[in-house]
């Protein structure tokens, strides 16, 4: 299979793809080389870090820390910026006050512009914008809630869902003051941009859940189009199809990956996948899919030409994350390995909320080791190589180049 490139990446100078694993329990960043699968020397950063996310220049890792494991104790949420060229953190910047978690349990509670000047992380009624550079966050944008965060528009726009309602708010990235809020449905949980920044896809989780599309220029909603049992969303590079995963029967784990056409907001044929689907990630020549199935500790390939499934792929035993390499020729899957398979029913968000609670009897009871992996997928052959061992309870992966 030819890939290609990803643009944009053209005028960057070349360096080495790295990478980087959040080891929640053990409070730092693993860094891989993917050409060979080395492990670097653990970097320190905030405490509980659970997200990751790369700045579009390629230079920093943002970490977002959130505190600690211990459902009793509190903690500030905090942001650790990580230069990429050497590995080595700068000062952990306190994002949001002890006991403040808020939208930070969201996936994609962490946003940067496209010109890399600012992180955004969200917190309770808030979000947080943080300079490029800057030792400390500045001055908080307030909103009714704060979860998912997505940037569209050529970075005009900030958009951040509202679970606690049926809305997302969109905020101007150049005066930091939130818009009218726009109605979507019920608890939005999770957000994805086309790649012409054009259309904000929000997903939204109560009762019959669907997709609504969000005009980006007029902020105004589309027809929604209804998924059931949809927790889950990303959009193809091509930009014209988004993908979603569902679990429709409530009494199985039997997950779908269901295409939803952005032009007609139409959804079409279920593709079969493994048991609780957590995560999608694309090829960057938008030819293949990828799908971590927590719950059957594999792996799923998809054609998007065709939409066939391919043969699973076994990725130890938790398979939550994914990412894939700048050149897309490697998948890297994260398999967090502390429950041994066992399979839970419900969003991930929720899934997230859960871990702490089991987490705090399984330290009290018996301390487990929580050692995670990554595991290296080869496009070309769909085959999986050697595990790459991380750190204590991995929760996010991101690669630089």
């Amino acid at each position: 299979m030819r890939v290609r490139r990803l643009a944009g990446r053209a005028d960057r100078t070349a360096r080495p793809v790295t990478v980087y694993v959040a080891n929640q329990a053990g409070n730092t960043v693993t860094p891989i080389r993917a050409a060979r699968g080395t492990v670097g020397r653990p970097i320190r950063v905030g405490s509980g870090p659970a997200l990751i996310a790369i700045s579009p220049d390629g230079q920093t890792a943002y970490v977002v820390g959130i505190g600690s494991l211990l459902p009793e104790a509190t903690a500030p949420v905090t942001l650790t910026p990580i230069r990429t060229a050497t590995n080595r953190p700068g000062r952990v910047i306190t994002v949001c006050a002890a006991g403040n978690l808020g939208g930070v349990i969201a996936l994609d509670a962490i946003a940067i512009t496209p010109d890399s000047r600012t992180v955004y992380v969200s917190c309770r009624g808030m979000v947080v914008p943080v300079r490029a550079g800057a030792g400390t966050a500045s001055e908080p944008i307030r909103v009714s809630a704060a979860g998912a965060l997505a940037v569209a528009a050529e970075g005009r726009t900030l958009y951040v869902a509202n679970p606690d309602g049926d809305t997302i708010t969109p905020i101007s990235t150049a005066t930091e003051e939130p818009g009218q809020p726009i109605v979507v449905g019920p608890s939005p949980e999770a957000m994805a941009v086309t790649p012409d920044g054009r259309t904000v896809l929000v997903l939204t989780s109560t009762g019959l859940t669907g997709v609504t599309p969000v005009d980006a220029v007029t902020n105004r909603s589309g027809k929604p189009v209804p998924v059931q049992g949809a927790y889950a969303l990303a959009v193809a590079p091509g930009g014209g199809t988004a993908y979603v995963l569902a679990t429709p029967d409530p009494n199985s784990q039997q997950g779908f990956v269901v295409p939803v056409d952005i032009r007609t907001s139409t959804a079409g044929t279920p593709i079969k996948v493994g048991l609780n689907p957590v995560r999608i990630a694309f090829t960057p020549d938008g030819t293949m899919a990828y799908v971590a199935n927590y719950a059957s500790g594999n792996v799923t390939p998809i054609q998007l030409a065709d939409g066939q499934a391919g043969p699973p792929i076994a990725a130890g035993s938790m398979p939550t994350r994914l990412a894939v390499s700048p050149d897309g020729t490697t998948v890297h899957v994260l398999d967090s390995n502390i429950f041994g398979g066992m399979a839970t029913e419900m969003p991930v968000s929720a899934q997230v909320m859960m871990m702490s609670r089991i987490l705090f009897y399984m330290l009290v009871k018996k301390p487990p080791s929580w050692r995670g992996q990554v595991i290296p997928i080869r496009v070309a052959t769909n085959s999986a190589e050697r595990p790459i061992k991380v750190g204590r309870l991995p929760m996010a992966i991101a690669i630089a180049s």
